[in-house]
């Protein structure tokens, strides 16, 4: 009896080390608060034929370059109502003090980006940005940021004072943003992947 315990006992620590697995290690930068920011909105431009779509700028404040894969940042509905999280699902590099920009285009291997555009995020949402809302950017469970606008212009974009230095603490401040919109053509709105023009 006592051989069938123990042979019993032998089974179950096997099959329970046959099920052990390392943790999972997490795919995201380790990043501080203020790290990586949000510069540049660029939502649906009402009443034109747009051809240079949707983007979020991010801007890397910190002194090394980033990974981006594994960071999510997500957008928010004002009123709660809807949310999208945009997940970078590749390595994306930004170097310090260097802008990166994810559009509503699909990430798709082959298939040529613009090139003011670093990442596809139209896998994860494939529909306009939401007029008024919050920007959030996570990464490994830390929050980078956050921002809210109440009026995302049709024509242009919502973009941070390029007088201040991007800053979490600088876009809190409803006052350092505004429209950037470059009269004449309708397509040429706003600076992706470049420091922004100063608000008048």
């Amino acid at each position: 009896m006592l051989n069938i315990k123990l042979a019993a006992l032998a089974m179950v620590l096997l099959v329970s080390a046959g099920c052990e697995r390392d943790p999972r290690v997490a795919i995201c930068p380790e990043l501080s608060p203020g790290d990586l920011v949000v510069t540049e909105i660029r939502g649906d431009q009402s009443g034109t034929d747009d051809t240079l779509g949707e983007w979020i700028e991010l801007y890397n404040a910190s002194s090394s370059a980033i990974d981006l894969t594994g960071v999510a940042v997500t957008v928010t509905r004002l009123d709660g109502g809807s949310s999208a999280r945009l997940v970078f699902r590749r390595a994306v590099t930004v170097g310090p003090k260097e802008y990166v920009v994810m559009g509503r285009f699909f990430d798709v291997t082959g298939i040529n980006l613009p090139s003011y555009i670093n990442y596809g995020y139209a896998s994860d949402f494939d529909s306009s940005i939401y007029d008024t809302g919050a920007v959030e950017i996570f990464s490994c469970g830390t929050e980078t940021d956050e921002i809210v606008y109440r009026n995302l212009p049709s024509t242009g974009t919502y973009a941070l004072d390029g007088a201040v230095d991007p800053s979490a603490e600088a876009n809190d401040d409803l006052e350092a943003w505004c429209n950037d919109e470059l009269t004449g053509d309708p397509d040429a709105t706003g600076t992706p992947g470049e420091r922004n023009p100063a608000c008048p």
